[in-house]
């Protein structure tokens, strides 16, 4: 129970998983609704069930707008969320600068402030940062961008999924080493420039220095040196899925497919490779998934026949 709460919390307090608590939190409403009209479940049972979703659910998004007004964040999201297409279009620019019509370049110079003949030195197979910077956030014509990104599509589309399973490969690969550190900063105000940047402090350097050799003393270790890569989360996370599935588990199935979604969304994503922060919902909730599957099954060994 201490690693199922351990599961909860880490789902709650990732931001990311967010969208897909809602998507869960639908399924479970269905359920309930569904088990209520048969009279299998009584409605005051499914409303507490769903009040104990919600409240934190929506908890998470009043907490972090307070954060983002307390600390005057800036919401800059407008570029991760068109990760996938953007790294798809770049890879088609790269790919084919020499067929591209005048017309497409034209549509491109609307999104890119960057020719294309350029793309080729600045984009990076494994994550958009190469691009993103000169990527021009489509306010209010997202439409004609997603249009772009289709045709693209649809005419290019080994490019497309080449772009996408360079990017993520990392996800599926037990070998790959993350060993990325996002140490703190220090903010300091560059006068001359009259910006704000930000700054490594000595302090900081050495902290990550030393995480870095104890990250890499631990990843050489037998069989738990593999949970330093992102892929063995997944690898698992496929392999309970499956069995849920073949054994028509529907206690863990919810949890399972809730955490599936995530990694589906994680293929939205702007990078995978030293950017393991995107799959942490999937390590967070990794001790809730296996929790989850091992009671079920104790469950259902010591049910009497007829009960459910």
């Amino acid at each position: 129970w201490f690693l199922l709460a351990a599961g909860i919390c880490g789902m709650y307090f990732r931001y990311n998983g967010y969208y897909i608590l809602l998507v869960l939190i639908l399924i479970v409403f269905l359920r309930e609704l569904l088990l209520a009209v048969k009279h299998k479940s009584s409605v005051k049972k499914g409303i507490i069930i769903m009040l104990l979703l919600l409240i934190p659910t929506f908890g998470m998004q009043k907490g972090t707008k307070a954060l983002n007004e307390a600390y005057h964040l800036v919401n800059i999201s407008g570029r991760v969320k068109l990760a996938l297409p953007i790294q798809e279009i770049s890879r088609c620019v790269v790919d084919h600068t020499e067929e591209l019509t005048k017309e497409e370049v034209k549509k491109l110079s609307k999104f890119f402030s960057l020719p294309p003949e350029e793309f080729k030195d600045n984009y990076l197979p494994y994550n958009f940062d190469g691009i993103k910077e000169y990527f021009i956030i489509p306010e209010g014509n997202t439409g004609e961008f997603i249009r772009l990104w289709l045709h693209f599509v649809k005419k290019y589309p080994g490019s497309c999924l080449n772009a996408t399973l360079t990017q993520h490969y990392f996800l599926f690969d037990l070998e790959s080493e993350n060993t990325h550190y996002y140490s703190g900063v220090n903010k300091r105000n560059n006068r001359e420039a009259g910006n704000i940047f930000y700054q490594d402090s000595e302090t900081r350097q050495i902290l990550r220095k030393n995480l870095l050799r104890y990250y890499e003393s631990f990843d050489g270790l037998p069989i738990v040196g593999l949970f330093t890569s992102q892929a063995i989360y997944t690898v698992i996370l496929f392999a309970l899925f499956l069995k849920c599935l073949t054994g028509k588990d529907k206690r863990s199935f919810l949890v399972l497919f809730a955490l599936v979604m995530i990694l589906g969304i994680t293929f939205l994503g702007p990078a995978t490779r030293n950017h393991p922060r995107y799959t942490y919902p999937l390590m967070y909730c990794f001790p809730m998934s296996l929790t989850v599957s091992v009671v079920s099954k104790q469950f259902a060994k010591t049910m009497r026949p007829g009960q459910d």
